[in-house]
C-alpha cells in the first residue's frame, strides 16, 4: 500500500529482507528439541531445496548476478517463509494469531477497493481509454494506479481466505453464515478485480479442501450432498460473475461505438 500511493519501489524489498532475517534467526537459534520430520515433510524439504538450487544456478548462468538478485526478490525470497514454517520456527499459537490477522487484512481490502473502483478506475479510463482499465483494482497489494498492479495476488489472497473459512466450517469452528459471507465477499473482490482464473478455480479448491481427510477426531464425514451443494453455490457465483464481466465488456463496447 505504501508503494501504491508513494511509488517508492524500494519498499518491495522489505518483506523479502524480513523473510531472510527470519530464516537467519531460525538457523542461529538453539533447538531445544530435536527436529522430527516425517517422510512427507522430508520430501517437501528436499524438493524445495532442489528447486532453490536449480533456480539460482540457472538464473545466474543465463542472466548474471543482477538478474539473479532481482529474481530472488520477485520469485524466491518469500518462499523462505514455507521453509521456516516447515522447520518449526512458529508455534501453533503463533500460526493461529497470524491466521486471525489475515482476516483483518482481508477486511482492509474493501475501503481500498472502493476507492480504486470509484476514483482510480474512472480516472484511468478517462486518461487511457476503456482498453487500459485492466489491473486497476488491486486492494492493498501494490502497483501503479495508472499502470496496473498485483490483481492476481489479491485474487490468490481471497482464495486463501475462502479456503480457510471452508476448512473452519468443516472442523466446526465457524458457522455457515460466516463462511458464506467470507466466501461471497472474496468472490466479490475477484469479480471487481476481474481475476478470472480464481473465479474458475475456487469451486474445485473449495471442494478439494472439504473432501480432504482431517487430522481431528469428530469432524463430520464428507458426503456427496455437501459436495453438490458447494458446486451448486459456486456454479451460481461463477454464472453471476460471467454475467457481470460480460455486462461490463458490453458497456465498454457500447461507449466506444457511441
Amino acid at each position: 500500500m505504501v508503494q501504491y500511493f508513494t511509488g517508492i519501489l524500494a519498499v518491495l524489498w522489505l518483506p523479502v529482507i524480513m523473510a531472510f532475517v527470519t530464516t537467519g534467526m531460525l538457523l542461529m537459534q538453539t533447538q531445544r528439541t530435536p527436529l522430527a520430520l516425517d517422510l512427507s515433510e522430508m520430501m517437501v524439504l528436499v524438493i524445495y531445496l532442489c528447486f532453490l538450487v536449480l533456480a539460482l544456478i540457472s538464473t545466474f548462468l543465463q542472466g548474471g548476478i543482477t538478474v539473479t538478485i532481482i529474481g530472488i526478490k520477485n520469485e524466491v525470497g518469500m518462499s523462505l517463509v514455507l521453509f521456516c514454517l516447515l522447520l518449526g520456527f512458529c508455534r501453533e499459537s503463533q500460526i493461529y494469531r497470524i491466521s486471525r490477522l489475515l482476516y483483518w487484512i482481508f477486511y482492509a481490502q474493501f475501503p481500498l477497493v472502493i476507492y480504486q473502483v470509484l476514483i482510480v478506475l474512472p480516472k484511468r479510463v478517462a486518461m487511457r481509454g476503456e482498453d487500459e482499465k485492466w489491473d486497476s483494482v488491486v486492494g492493498t497489494f501494490g502497483g501503479d494506479p495508472m499502470g496496473g498492479g498485483n490483481t492476481a495476488v489479491m485474487g490468490m489472497f481471497c482464495l486463501l481466505i475462502m479456503l480457510m473459512k471452508i476448512s473452519e466450517l468443516k472442523h466446526g469452528v465457524t458457522t455457515w453464515r460466516s463462511a458464506a459471507l467470507h466466501i461471497g465477499l472474496g468472490f466479490l473482490l475477484c469479480i471487481l478485480g476481474e481475476v478470472k482464473f480464481i473465479i474458475l478455480l475456487s469451486p474445485f479448491m473449495l471442494a478439494l479442501v472439504w473432501s480432504m481427510p482431517s487430522w481431528v477426531n469428530g469432524v463430520s464425514k464428507v458426503t456427496l450432498k455437501n459436495l453438490l451443494v458447494i458446486f451448486a453455490v459456486m456454479g451460481g457465483l461463477i454464472t453471476l460473475a460471467i454475467m457481470v464481466l460480460a455486462a461490463g465488456l458490453l458497456i465498454g463496447v457500447w461507449r466506444r461505438s457511441g
